[in-house]
């Protein structure tokens, strides 16, 4: 299978839809079972404590098929995106045949980041989001003012992450520009090495510097981030001990998926910084294309 038209994180999927397609399958398996623990702890909690084991051996059950599938999709994950990662080695080097040796050293590298997100990165996105997912409709069954304030964290993540968009686009944009220079700079002859000597020292404390800038960015928009996650979880606490005639399996449930859909809800403006960096990396693969 031949990767066509320009290079990018939509264009590895449609033209890999068939591996693809299979390890998302597998996943949202996976990802399904594995929302679904707390609430099977919680049932088997509760029947514990009524003397009755139904509950345990669905637990079990449970966790026997998570494991199998968890298994089976990493060993097929591993496969699959080698294959891809290949054929991208190969089309990258093809389009960009003739730039710098640095250039094509760097985004070779950076090309490999597409696979990464697709292996690592999105698969933990999806697992947020079926979390999520089933985090929320859990939380609100239980009370009406458990699901607002699962929404109301989500919208105000996004909102956050939203302000610092464009500084990741621009902080990543020249941390990338910079990388590219680095081969050129390692000359092999002594004497341009002599010369070039200052002028690498210089491009470290560039690199740096833009290393700095994203990470403080990065600071600013998960400090934020989690100062909603503690109210959230402090709002949720408070409402749950208040229900009547609640259960310590029903109080486990509430307060595990309270926390798991604040973590869930973080990875979100996680790959949504990712996303950022590889739309700058694809459009910068794109660039200087022959023929």
């Amino acid at each position: 299978m031949k990767l066509k038209g320009k290079l990018t994180l939509w264009r590895l999927v449609v033209d890999f839809k068939g591996p693809v397609s299979i390890t998302w399958l597998l996943l949202l398996l996976e990802n399904a079972l594995m929302a679904l623990m707390p609430l099977l702890i919680g049932l088997a909690i509760d029947g514990l404590l009524d003397k009755q084991t139904q509950a345990l051996f669905l637990l079990g059950g449970a966790m026997t098929v998570l494991t199998v599938l968890a298994v089976g999709r990493r060993m097929y994950d591993t496969r699959a995106y080698g294959a891809i990662k290949l054929e991208l080695g190969k089309k990258v080097e093809q389009r960009l045949h003739g730039l710098p040796v640095s250039v094509r050293n760097t985004r070779q590298g950076l090309a490999n980041e597409l696979i990464a997100f697709l292996e690592v990165q999105l698969p933990e996105i999806f697992s947020a989001s079926i979390q999520i997912l089933v985090s929320a409709i859990v939380l609100a069954s239980l009370h009406w003012l458990l699901g607002w304030a699962a929404l109301g964290l989500v919208v105000t993540m996004m909102l956050v992450y939203s302000l610092g968009h464009r500084y990741f686009y621009d902080y990543n944009r020249g941390l990338n520009s910079q990388m590219e220079r680095q081969v050129a700079l390692l000359g092999s002859d002594k004497h341009v090495q002599a010369r070039q000597h200052g002028a690498f020292h210089r491009h470290l404390h560039r690199l740096k510097d833009w290393q700095v800038k994203l990470s403080d960015m990065e600071a600013w928009v998960y400090g934020a981030i989690f100062g909603l996650i503690t109210l959230f979880i402090c709002h949720n606490l408070w409402i749950s001990v208040s229900l009547d005639n609640i259960s310590a399996g029903m109080l486990f449930t509430i307060i595990t998926y309270s926390w798991e859909f604040a973590e869930a809800a973080l990875a979100l403006p996680m790959g949504l910084q990712s996303w950022t960096r590889l739309s700058e990396i694809s459009t910068r693969l794109n660039q200087d294309v022959h023929g």
